[in-house]
């Protein structure tokens, strides 16, 4: 019985190293990064955000997300209010179309969050569908 629980942890400590080394790219200048969740524990990263050109970084979290309302609200599988976040961008005009449409993305996105049906991955991958979808019309 040892044996297994001990196998177990090792396997997922290793699994963790690996999710919190991991950077996924979806093209040359876009790419997921993981990290940990708000108030979780930094062996744990499993939060994403869309990244932009190094520079521009936008994600979607519960707007109060150490609440332990919204902590027993997201385990027992119900949505909570939520936000898609701009933490990394200028106003800049010269801002490129990537980081126009990213910013207009988050801008119009009001859905709850959801562990199953909505969380920070579908909203990872829903902006940058809504990005390359502009790029090619």
């Amino acid at each position: 019985m040892f044996i297994v629980g001990l196998r177990t942890f090792v396997l997922f400590a290793l699994l963790c190293k690996l999710v919190n080394s991991l950077s996924f790219r979806a093209t040359e200048r876009i790419k997921l990064q993981t990290s940990p969740l708000i108030g979780g524990p930094s062996w744990l990263p499993v939060h994403v955000k869309v990244v932009i050109d190094e520079n521009h970084a936008f994600d979607f979290v519960p707007l109060n997300p150490t609440s332990k309302d919204t902590l027993r609200k997201l385990v027992s599988l119900q949505a909570v209010p939520a936000e898609a976040r701009i933490l990394r961008s200028s106003n800049d005009e010269r801002d490129n179309e990537y980081v126009y449409r990213a910013r207009t993305f988050c801008e119009r996105y009001s859905k709850r969050l959801h562990l199953v049906r909505n969380n920070c991955w579908t909203f990872a991958f829903e902006i940058i569908q809504y990005i390359m979808k502009e790029k090619q019309q």
